[in-house]
């Protein structure tokens, strides 16, 4: 699921959004369709983990912890609308890899047993090392 977002709840990060995202200037979509979809994508996300049998992969494009931001931007305003806040369902899971994007810093970070894997390409020039495909074990 793309696993939009809800701007953590916060009025103030949402205006800054509208204002500085691209995704408001340049598609159509609106921070009301983000809330939603971010609410179907969890509630999604909920339902299929409910019913797993064995070993899960997430994939999601947008962050879903808050704890995922990288420290260069920790103390953006932005990062209620690129991180969700789903840690602490997040850390209650068992046997569930979750891999994330919306972001150009690389991560390998465990909230609970959940382990959170990120390995962006980023933009051309970028980053100084030569990209290399994530490769993980279930």
């Amino acid at each position: 699921a793309t696993l939009w977002t809800n701007f953590g709840e916060d009025l103030i990060t949402e205006e800054l959004a509208k204002k500085y995202i691209n995704d408001f200037s340049r598609t159509k979509i609106t921070p009301h369709d983000m809330k939603s979809a971010f609410y179907r994508d969890s509630e999604f996300i909920k339902y299929v983990y409910e019913r797993k049998q064995k070993k899960m992969v997430v994939a999601t494009h947008f962050m879903p912890a808050i704890e995922l931001v990288h420290p260069i931007y920790a103390k953006s305003a932005l990062n209620r609308y690129f991180a969700n806040d789903l840690s602490g369902w997040m850390s209650e899971l068992e046997n569930v890899t979750w891999l994330y994007g919306h972001t150009h810093m690389g991560g390998d970070t465990m909230i609970g047993q959940t382990r959170c894997l990120a390995a962006p390409v980023g933009y051309p020039g970028e980053h100084q090392e030569p990209y290399k495909p994530l490769v993980f074990e279930l």
